[in-house]
């Protein structure tokens, strides 16, 4: 068994896993157990600050058309907008699309959160 996936700790016990203390009578708990426990909401959907809105990355808040002719390779910006992103600029709207669908698969595992950024005015920025 894992150190991830260790059992309950017996009452009054304590251990430290990987450098981590782990008090009793609490369990280590992965993301993969929280979702079980709590479906979508490891993530939140959005946050929400006074200039920004950061909404989850997904064909539900963002539309592949508006994000590919906001980051496409034509656009004579784009090269300072990927400069500290780690993916490409897209070539095309069905690169966008898989985008989406790929942050939306990570989304539903609980493996990462990915967001679109807006503007208070609604913009993708």
């Amino acid at each position: 068994m894992s150190p991830l996936e260790t059992a309950p700790l017996r009452p009054g016990q304590a251990e430290t896993v990987y450098g981590v203390y782990r008090p009793a009578p609490y369990r280590w708990r992965t993301i993969k157990t929280l979702l079980e426990e709590h479906p979508q909401s490891v993530f939140p959907e959005t946050i929400e600050t006074d200039s920004l809105v950061l909404e989850r990355l997904s064909p539900e808040y963002v539309d592949a058309l508006e994000l590919y002719e906001l980051f496409a390779r034509s656009r004579d910006d784009v090269s300072a907008v990927f400069e500290y992103v780690p993916q490409d600029p897209y070539s095309s709207v069905k690169d966008a699309h898989n985008q989406l669908a790929e942050a939306e698969a990570s989304w539903d595992d609980g493996e990462t959160a990915q967001y679109a950024v807006r503007t208070v005015d609604g913009d993708l920025a």
